[in-house]
């Protein structure tokens, strides 16, 4: 009877299994005969359908899609996109509107109206009015616009960031490490050009302007240049490195039984975390140096610098292992341990000589120097025009054919130095006020680094490297493209986090509590 029993067949189990071989046998003819733009256009409407239920649960997931898009700009305005061509408008731009709808729409429909109390956005609108008053009177208002919007987005992206984020911890019990949210987005995004730039330097075949070393390629991820690509692996590159020395060196003080002056309430994180974390920095870093990007490279160097200064509480010790450090790199020179192709990219950067560009005679050789001179020379030539308020804000490419000199007639749309280009567009006013804003927020971080945790000292000195990497880089750059500000947000607003652990709270339920959180390790 037991075993008449057990072999007795059980109608729900049959019936899934069959319904599970008709699903499977029904999925097999749909793909075999249903045309290809069907199966995409079906895939397509499933992932929709999860996105939008996985946004409406977790609104704060709506922002590394942001991350993620708003860097094809520079893509698709070279290639578009596949059936649908060019967009209007560039998707980046697309969806952080749909971004800043869906926020209006989750903050208009929860009870609580309040908004994040973060010092930055106000003076990131003031940065703003002020390059707006040299708009006024440019040649071109709608250019000045845009690059106007570029902050005005910047402190939104800022905005929403810790409003999401603090929606979505307001039930933790600590709700500031909510700021760890913004770093897997930081590494998320990171990851996704890092992947990209890899593969196109190892690619078989590529832009015949970006071959180097005889079969590798340049990477430019979606940038569709390795110059402002490099900038933005920079940043990440410094960001990680940051976050782990504080970690790595707490390791390394107890290897070694030597204080490391953390306590149970802040202990490091584990090893398997750190070699995660130290991997992904490799991988930026690789992603960096195959962008063959010198200005890049610069940036990285002079902004791990800055962290290897200010990671010491004693300043003299920071001093020293900058010292250090440059006596290391002048051995590793010395004795050749870097490649040829690397040094020689490294040398060839200083080849730098100041002459009258109408007298100099062009060459292969020299043309992207005396190129970049010609620029400078025509921003020079604009701030003339008018010291205080220069050309208007953006407007270094619309006024540029009233200033060129020598044979440089056509304007690849900034001066190559931001720092130039900004005297040139804004006049003294715009330089004084871009370099006291940026003043004002490093030096907020500074002083508040000698009070953070393990932790949080960690995403303070990733933040000091990523601010000294940017000011590096804008030498001979502008970096404030392909919607990097977008990413700038982020940084803002985890900034914003380690200054005022508070500051996602609303300010009555704040005195209400008289309570602060604290980041916990």
């Amino acid at each position: 009877m037991q075993i008449f029993k057990q072999f007795q067949p059980n109608p729900f189990k049959d019936s899934i299994l069959l319904m599970g071989i008709g699903g499977a046998i029904l999925s097999a003819l749909f793909i075999a005969f249903v045309p290809l733009i069907v199966l995409w256009t079906a895939l397509a409407a499933i992932v929709l359908v999860v996105m939008g239920w996985l946004l409406l649960k977790y609104p704060v997931l709506a922002i590394p899609i942001v991350l993620l898009i708003g860097p094809l700009g520079a893509y698709e305005a070279r290639a578009g996109w596949p059936i649908i061509g060019r967009l209007p408008i560039a998707s980046g731009q697309i969806v952080f509107g749909a971004l800043i709808l869906f926020w209006l729409v989750t903050w208009l429909t929860r009870k609580d109206k309040s908004l994040p109390h973060a010092k930055s956005f106000t003076w990131l609108l003031a940065f703003a009015a002020v390059m707006l008053i040299t708009v006024l009177s440019a040649e071109s208002v709608a250019d000045g616009a845009k690059e106007v919007i570029k902050w005005i987005q910047l402190g939104l992206m800022m905005l929403i960031c810790l409003d999401f984020v603090g929606q979505t911890t307001k039930d933790w019990k600590n709700q500031a490490n909510g700021v760890w949210i913004l770093f897997s987005f930081v590494a998320i995004a990171g990851l996704a050009q890092a992947a990209i730039g890899i593969s196109q330097f190892l690619a078989t075949d590529g832009p015949e302007s970006f071959q180097i070393l005889g079969r590798f390629y340049r990477a430019f991820g979606t940038f569709e240049q390795p110059n402002p690509y490099g900038g933005y692996m920079a940043w990440i590159t410094v960001f990680m490195i940051g976050v782990c020395l504080p970690q790595v060196w707490v390791w390394i003080a107890r290897f070694l039984s030597l204080p490391d002056a953390t306590s149970e309430d802040d202990p490091p994180l584990p090893v398997g975390w750190l070699i995660v974390l130290l991997g992904i920095a490799a991988l930026m870093g690789v992603a960096l140096i195959a962008s063959w990007s010198r200005g890049a490279w610069l940036a990285a160097v002079v902004g791990s610098g800055a962290i290897a200064f200010f990671f010491p509480k004693n300043r003299w010790v920071g001093v020293g292992l900058i010292v250090a450090g440059f006596l290391a790199l002048g051995v590793v020179f010395q004795l050749g341990l870097i490649p040829a192709s690397i040094s020689d990219r490294l040398t060839s950067s200083t080849e730098i000589e100041f002459a009258d560009l109408r007298d100099q005679e062009v060459s292969p050789a020299n043309f992207a120097v005396l190129e970049r001179q010609a620029f400078w020379q025509a921003a020079f030539g604009m701030f003339q025009s008018d010291i205080w308020t220069g050309v208007g804000f953006g407007n270094y490419d619309a006024a540029y054919p009233d200033y060129f000199v020598g044979r440089w007639e056509r304007s690849l749309g900034h001066a190559h130095n931001y720092y130039i280009n900004l005297l040139a567009e804004t006049g003294i006013l715009g330089l004084v006020a871009y370099l006291l804003f940026w003043i004002a927020i490093f030096c907020q971080i500074l002083m508040k680094l000698p009070h953070l945790s393990l932790s949080q000292r960690g995403l303070a000195l990733g933040l000091i490297g990523v601010w000294v990497a940017l000011a590096t880089h804008h030498l001979v750059d502008n970096l404030y493209v392909n919607h990097n500000w977008f990413i700038l947000g982020l940084f803002f607003a985890i900034q914003e986090m380690l200054l005022d652990p508070n500051v996602m709270i609303p300010r009555g339920k704040y005195f209400r509590n008289e309570k602060s959180v604290k980041l916990s390790g």
